[in-house]
């Protein structure tokens, strides 16, 4: 099956991988300065998503009109609540996400890294864009730390998310705090600080913050030789 020209994802071979993030990328982390605190994290917005929203003319197409459809909900039943916030521009981005309950993970020009920004800001994503999978699908357990939902579901996306309770939203997060690693490239980031030094550089402490933060666990590419192996295995079979 194809979208357009475009061939899908086949999942019997196909790994769906993390965007790479440069260090700046995560500096407002809860998570780099809080670790596994996140579980109890003070919020300023319980639903957050900023960005492209396709109300321009002749753009119905963008997003699979998952977008347009999340923002008609916002704009007409709940434009009066500061704490659901949808669409335009925000100068402290990261900042907000890492304040929100949950962050809008739906697709741009057919593929969005709002899932990554979302998990790496302590945030819990909640994901519609039907069969379309997420990152490391498999390895990361999507339904652990994230909320999906159908395309038919949207106009009841804000109550469905109310009725899930605080014990569980903790739970969420303390899944987050296990696996947000596997999102980041920071074998990379090692080699950058070992450059640096050979080279005799200035040190990058936000490099070496990020390292220390998640040393011991597994990265991006630890995930990706995991997954491959997992594959080799059994395709053997």
């Amino acid at each position: 099956k194809e979208y357009g020209t475009h061939p899908c994802y086949d999942p019997s071979k196909d790994i769906v991988l993390p965007a790479y993030r440069p260090p700046r990328f995560i500096e407002k982390s809860p998570l780099l300065h809080h670790g596994s605190q996140i579980v109890d994290k003070k919020e300023k917005y319980f639903f957050f998503f900023r960005g492209d929203m396709g109300q321009a003319a002749n753009r119905a197409n963008y997003s699979l009109g998952i977008r347009q459809k999340v923002s008609k909900l916002l704009s007409e039943e709940y434009a009066s609540d500061d704490e659901i916030v949808m669409g335009g521009r925000d100068k402290f981005y990261y900042e907000s996400i890492a304040a929100s309950r949950f962050c809008g993970v739906f697709p741009g020009n057919g593929w969005s890294g709002r899932f990554e920004e979302s998990i790496l800001h302590g945030c819990i994503p909640v994901v519609i864009q039907d069969n379309i999978r997420t990152p490391l699908h498999g390895l990361i357990e999507e339904d652990k730390l994230a909320v999906r939902m159908l395309e038919v579901d949207i106009p009841n996306m804000i109550t469905k998310l109310r009725a899930i309770p605080m014990d569980q939203v903790r739970q969420m997060r303390a899944e987050i705090s296990k696996v947000w690693s596997r999102l980041l490239y920071t074998s990379r980031y090692e080699m950058e600080i070992q450059f640096r030094k050979k080279k005799k550089y200035e040190d990058d402490s936000l490099l070496k913050h990020i390292v220390a933060a998640t040393h011991g666990k597994p990265d991006a590419t630890d995930s990706l030789m995991q997954m491959l192996w997992y594959k080799k295995l059994t395709s053997s079979r």
